[in-house]
C-alpha cells in the first residue's frame, strides 16, 4: 500500500491498483490513467487558483452520499472520442458543487461520460462557467443551475439520456449556448407536470440564451420553459429544433411561456422548427440485442421480464419481448427420443429423453406407433412452419433424412438479406435467440462471422466438436483463475490434454463455462443468449458444420 498527504488531500493507492482520494488539493495536480480508477472517499476540494487535471480513459466514482467535487478553482477533464473519461455518482451524489463568491469556478469537460447521479451542477446560488462538450449524461436525478455565470457557457454536442436538465440564470452580456445536444426520453422533477428537458430561464439585462439545433426525443411535456422573474426573461432564439414531431399544437404543449403564466415576461420564439434532426447533433441507436432476466412468476395467466443489458451500446426503443402467455414458456416444441422398443402387439413404444424449452411439459410427442416392415421414422422436432417432417424408409433403400434442423437452416438461408458486415462483427460469439420465433438459438462463430443452429443438443455437440479450438491444459487452467484474453472471446476451447473438455468463452465477461454432455452445451449456451429480432438475424450469413 501506497499512502501519501499532498496537503490536506488524501490519496491511498491500494493493492488492487484502486486509487482512494479526498480533501483539498493545494496544488494543481494531474490524475493519470496509470492510477485510475479513482474512488472519492471524501469530497474532493479544488481551492481558487488550482487546477485538477484528468487524463483520458481514466474512471473516477463515488459510491458514498455526498458532492464528488467541491470547485472553486478549475476542473479540466478532455477525454477522446475512443477513450472517454468516466465519471460515476453511484446513484446518490452530486458532481460538482460550486462555493466560490468571486466567480473563478470553472468546470471544462469534453468527452466524457457522466452517470448515475443528482446534479450535474449544482451552486447553492454561487456563480461559475462551464464547457461541456461532446459528452454523455445519463440517469441524473436531479435538475442543475446556472447562476449568473461570469463567463460565457458552452453547453454543445451533448447527449442526455434520462437526465434532468438545466435551470438558468444569466445577466449583462453574458451568453449561454445550448446547442446540438440530444435530450431522450427524462424523469419528472418531483411532482411537477413536466419533464426534465425543461431549461428554466430567467434572463436579464442583455444576457443571451441561445438553443438551437437540439433534438427533444420521446418527450410530450414541458422541455423549456420561462421563470417568472425579473428581467428580459426570454430566450434570445430557440428556433430550429427538433422536436421529434412538426405538430405546433404538440411542440407548444412542450413550451411554457407567458401564454401559460401572466407572471412571465415574454414568449419563447420557437419557429421553424427541424423536419429531422440537425445532422451536427447526436443520435442514439435502437436496440436490437437484449439479455433477459428470467421469466417471472405466472399471475393471471402471464408472465414478466425486465431487459438486463442491450446493444449498442446506450441504444434505445427496439421490440424486446417482455411479456407473455404463461403457456408459452412451458409448452414443449421439440424433442429427442429413445429408441423403439421391441414390437407388443402390434405396438412400439419410446420415452422422451430431452424436451424443448428446458422442464416444459405438454406438446406433441410421438410416443407409439404401429409395428410396420417399413419403419417410418418420424422427427418430430418443430420447424419454424410448425409442421412435423416424416421420411419412409423402405429395409432395401438409402436416402438422405432431412432433419428439422437442417429444414430450420435451409429456410433462415432462404430469408437471408443482404449480410451487415458490422452487425456480424458486433454479435461475433455471441448466442443469438430469435425472440420472434420461439426463442431459436444460433451462435455466431468469430472466424467467419457466420451463425450455427443450436435447435437440439446434437447441433450444439456438433458445433463445439467442429468449431472448438485446441488449447493446452495449463494454458486453459491459467485463463479459467482469471480471465480469457479478448482474442479467445466467443471462442469454443477444447482441452487437448483432457479428453477434449470442452469451454465457452462469453465475450459479455470473458469467462469460461464448462460444457459437459450435449445437454449441458445446449442449455448454457442458450442460457448466455442474447435476444434479437427477425429482420436482423436475417442480416447475419447461415453456416453448417459436417
Amino acid at each position: 500500500m501506497i499512502f501519501g498527504i499532498i496537503g490536506c488531500f488524501t490519496l491511498i493507492k491500494q493493492a488492487d491498483a484502486r486509487t482512494e482520494v479526498g480533501g483539498i488539493i493545494d496544488s494543481n495536480a494531474t490524475w493519470t490513467l496509470s492510477n485510475s480508477p479513482y474512488e472519492v472517499i471524501d469530497t474532493v476540494q479544488i481551492p481558487a487558483g488550482v487546477t485538477l487535471t484528468i487524463e483520458p480513459g481514466v474512471t473516477v466514482a463515488m459510491p458514498s452520499r455526498g458532492n464528488m467535487f467541491a470547485l472553486n478553482g478549475t476542473l479540466y477533464a478532455h477525454g477522446t472520442s475512443n477513450n472517454k473519461i468516466t465519471l460515476d455518482g453511484g446513484n446518490n451524489s452530486d458532481f460538482f458543487n460550486v462555493y466560490n463568491l468571486n466567480h473563478n469556478a470553472f468546470l471544462d469537460l469534453e468527452y466524457c461520460e457522466v452517470k448515475n447521479g443528482l446534479s450535474l451542477w449544482s451552486n447553492d446560488n454561487r456563480s461559475g462557467y462551464l464547457n461541456l462538450q461532446y459528452s454523455e449524461l445519463s440517469n441524473l436525478g436531479k435538475e442543475s443551475v446556472i447562476w449568473f455565470p461570469p463567463q460565457n457557457v458552452n453547453i454543445k454536442h451533448n447527449k442526455f439520456i434520462d437526465s434532468y436538465g438545466f435551470e438558468i440564470h444569466s445577466d449583462k452580456n453574458i451568453k449561454i449556448y445550448i446547442e446540438n445536444n440530444l435530450f431522450y426520453k427524462g424523469h419528472p422533477i418531483g411532482n411537477a407536470d413536466y419533464w426534465n428537458y425543461f431549461m428554466g430561464v430567467d434572463s436579464r439585462d442583455t444576457s443571451e440564451i441561445i438553443i438551437k439545433n437540439n433534438s427533444y426525443i420521446n418527450n410530450t411535456n414541458i422541455v423549456l420553459k420561462l421563470l417568472p422573474a425579473a428581467g428580459n426573461n426570454t430566450f434570445s432564439s430557440a428556433t430550429n429544433n427538433y422536436w421529434g414531431t412538426e405538430d405546433i399544437s404538440i411542440i407548444k404543449s412542450m413550451i411554457y411561456d407567458k401564454e401559460d403564466d401572466i407572471t412571465v415576461e415574454n414568449i419563447v420564439n420557437y419557429l421553424p422548427v427541424l423536419a429531422e434532426p440537425h445532422l451536427d447533433t447526436p443520435t442514439i441507436s435502437t436496440c436490437n440485442l437484449w439479455v433477459y432476466s428470467n421469466w417471472g412468476k405466472c399471475i393471471n395467466g402471464k408472465q414478466t421480464r425486465i431487459i438486463i443489458s442491450s446493444s449498442p451500446d446506450n441504444c434505445v426503443g427496439g421490440n424486446p419481448i417482455l411479456n407473455q402467455d404463461c403457456a408459452a414458456q412451458y409448452l414443449c416444441t421439440s424433442w429427442t427420443y429413445s429408441h423403439w422398443g421391441a414390437c407388443s402387439n402390434g405396438q412400439q413404444t419410446r420415452t422422451i429423453t430431452f424436451a424443448q424449452p428446458s422442464g416444459c411439459p405438454g406438446g406433441s410427442p410421438i410416443l407409439n406407433q404401429s409395428c410396420q416392415n417399413e419403419t417410418k421414422q418420424k422427427n418430430t422436432n418443430t420447424a419454424n412452419s410448425g409442421q412435423e417432417i416424416e421420411t419412409t424408409v423402405t429395409s432395401d433403400q438409402k436416402i438422405e433424412i432431412k432433419s428439422p434442423s437442417q429444414s430450420v437452416i435451409l429456410e433462415e438461408k432462404s430469408l437471408i438479406t443482404k449480410i451487415d458486415n458490422a452487425l456480424s462483427k458486433r454479435v461475433s460469439g455471441n448466442i443469438l435467440l430469435q425472440v420472434e420465433n420461439k426463442g431459436e438459438g444460433w451462435y455466431v462463430y468469430p472466424d467467419n462471422k457466420k451463425k450455427y443452429y443450436l435447435g437440439r443438443p446434437a447441433d450444439a455437440f456438433s458445433i463445439m466438436r467442429n468449431l472448438g479450438l485446441g488449447i493446452k491444459h495449463n494454458e486453459l487452467t491459467g485463463y479459467l483463475a482469471t480471465k480469457f484474453p479478448s482474442r479467445l472471446s466467443g471462442k469454443i476451447l477444447l482441452d487437448v490434454e483432457k479428453k477434449g473438455e470442452a469451454y465457452y468463452i462469453n465475450p459479455n465477461d470473458l469467462r469460461g463455462y464448462y460444457l459437459n454432455k450435449p445437454t449441458d452445451a445446449f442449455r448454457i449456451m442458450r442460457e448466455l443468449g442474447l435476444g434479437i429480432t427477425n429482420d436482423d438475424i436475417r442480416k447475419i450469413d447461415v453456416g453448417e458444420t459436417e
